[in-house]
């Protein structure tokens, strides 16, 4: 919009939908509920009992939230050929180190709870990015050349890699 209206102020699927499948609508609508929280107190401070330019302050700072959610979820997304949308530089190495990582998971711990961390936004990527994450995916990946999946991984429980599933009409 040219002008939004001031006063007005959007959270939620109002501001941005998720895709249900990974339940992190409801999360970052709850921080976005916190940063309108966070933003009311800097008002007060400011200015008591004066609400003008908060809306437009909450706005250019909500993105802060929504980025690694939406990041996440699109990269997820994306990862199913009949998806749309642009597939950067990069994009097939993130898959490719997101479907090492969650093998990984399935048998260590460490890397799980890291994963779930960033999955339910306690933390941010640099969490599966740091040096002791980073390497056990990295050698995981590294046997995924010699060591069949179901030796390297819990596969009882995993669903079939994106290339075996059978494509939807």
């Amino acid at each position: 919009m040219a002008r939004f209206p001031e006063g007005l102020v959007l959270l939620g699927d109002a501001v941005c939908a998720f895709n249900p499948l990974f339940g992190q609508g409801m999360s970052v609508a709850g921080l976005g509920a916190e940063l309108l929280h966070e933003c009311l107190r800097e008002q007060a401070r400011r200015s008591p009992g004066n609400l003008e330019g908060l809306a437009q302050r909450f706005r250019k700072r909500l993105p802060e939230v929504i980025r690694l959610p939406w990041f996440m979820s699109t990269l997820m997304d994306l990862q199913y050929p009949r998806a749309t949308g642009k597939r950067g530089p990069g994009m097939g190495l993130l898959h490719w180190y997101i479907r090492r990582m969650l093998e990984r998971s399935s048998r260590d711990a460490v890397v799980h709870r890291q994963f779930h961390c960033v999955l339910h936004l306690q933390s941010g990527l640099g969490a599966v990015l740091q040096p002791s994450v980073a390497l056990a995916v990295l050698t995981h990946g590294a046997k995924a050349l010699f060591v069949p999946l179901r030796e390297r991984a819990n596969t009882d429980t995993l669903p079939p890699p994106p290339e075996a599933r059978p494509p939807t009409s």
